[in-house]
């Protein structure tokens, strides 16, 4: 019995509440913007002074760097317990890095010696041994191991023995006419 009589009193009740927002919402409204715009102002104001902060604390940090660097001292700061670390190693001396090691394959000195090395009196005549080595130092050209112009002197000398050493022949058989 009690129940019935308390449902028209909280109907009644609710029914009032919503009218009185909705006719005050306005209202309601502005002070929810003036309260944010407040609260917003404040965080501005705040992240103002955090920044005075940090621009001062760099620059003692860069001064105090600054200074270590010009007498050579070591420096090692640490930040948010020890997860960024910051080293500033003072003068040292210079050291030489160790060459890397070459991923390609170094070119045949030895073939590129005797290349350069053989004399223009022997017999190069034959236009088979010509090809071979001439892709040889087009293989290492296209590898990387020569230049460009390393291959055309290589290719200039080779040829040149061949023409000279394959007319050799043809002018001792003129002679010989």
């Amino acid at each position: 019995m009690f129940f019935l009589l308390t449902i028209p009193f909280v109907l009644i009740v609710g029914l009032v509440w919503i009218t009185g927002i909705v006719g005050f919402s306005p209202w309601i409204i502005a002070g929810v913007v003036l309260a944010g715009g407040f609260f917003c102002w404040r965080l501005y104001r705040r992240w103002q002074k955090i920044k005075a902060k940090m621009a001062a604390h760099s620059s003692e940090f860069r001064d105090f760097v600054q200074e270590a660097a010009k007498a050579g001292k070591d420096i090692q700061v640490d930040l948010l317990n020890g997860l960024v670390t910051f080293r500033y190693q003072g003068q040292q001396p210079f050291r030489q890095l160790p060459a890397p090691r070459l991923a390609l394959a170094g070119p045949d000195l030895d073939l590129v010696k005797a290349v350069a090395a053989v004399p223009f009196d022997e017999t190069y005549t034959d236009p088979n041994r010509l090809r071979q080595d001439l892709e040889e130092f087009a293989r290492l050209r296209d590898a990387g191991v020569l230049s460009a112009e390393e291959f055309e002197a290589i290719k200039t000398r080779l040829l040149e023995r061949f023409t000279m050493t394959a007319a050799a022949p043809a002018a001792s058989l003129l002679r010989a006419d």
